[in-house]
């Protein structure tokens, strides 16, 4: 629900994001150093090789569960955004926050001009990331995008999304697996 929020408020106007600060139980500003740590991208070129679909795994606080996204998804390609070192504290950089949501975008832009028209995003990344992130996908020019929710102990584990009103679709809409 995050990335929805992203999207519906877009990339319009400025606004200043904050995370909820865990250790000191109050919201912070991103204003750490960036550690010049980005994105390793796996499966790519598989995915500009295949189909309609393909799966957008983001992995940025936790390892997304690959082998629960292939048994979801099978064979649809996977392409796969790890972040260098991710935690759940690895993310408190404006400058880095930037950078790695230009990443996020360059892969949307890359598979949607290999012609993927509908794209199934898994994230396990901050609220703070996963609204970036939503603010920044075009709601013109991507493909279609679901934002999946995980839930570790459920079969399948990810067994409800969010239809992003972008692409022609007007209005967000919960979908269930």
């Amino acid at each position: 629900l995050t990335f929805l929020t992203g999207v519906l408020i877009d990339d319009e106007g400025t606004v200043v994001i904050m995370d909820w600060d865990r250790h000191a139980g109050s919201w912070r500003t991103l204003s750490g150093d960036d550690d010049g740590k980005r994105f390793v991208i796996s499966g790519l070129p598989e995915a500009q090789e295949v189909g309609t679909e393909a799966v957008l795994a983001v992995s940025v606080s936790y390892r997304v569960d690959l082998d629960a996204v292939q048994r979801q998804f099978t064979g649809v390609p996977l392409v796969h955004m790890e972040l260098e070192d991710g935690s759940p504290d690895c993310h408190w950089s404006d400058l880095k926050q930037g950078a790695i949501g230009k990443q996020f975008l360059e892969t949307a832009i890359a598979l949607g001009n290999a012609g993927v028209r509908r794209l199934h995003i898994v994230l396990a990344a901050q609220n703070s990331l996963a609204f970036r992130f939503g603010r920044l996908y075009d709601k013109r020019n991507l493909p279609q995008a679901t934002v999946y929710q995980y839930e570790r102990d459920n079969t399948p584990s990810y067994p409800w999304g969010v239809l992003m009103p972008v692409a022609g679709i007007a209005v967000a809409v919960v979908i269930h697996a």
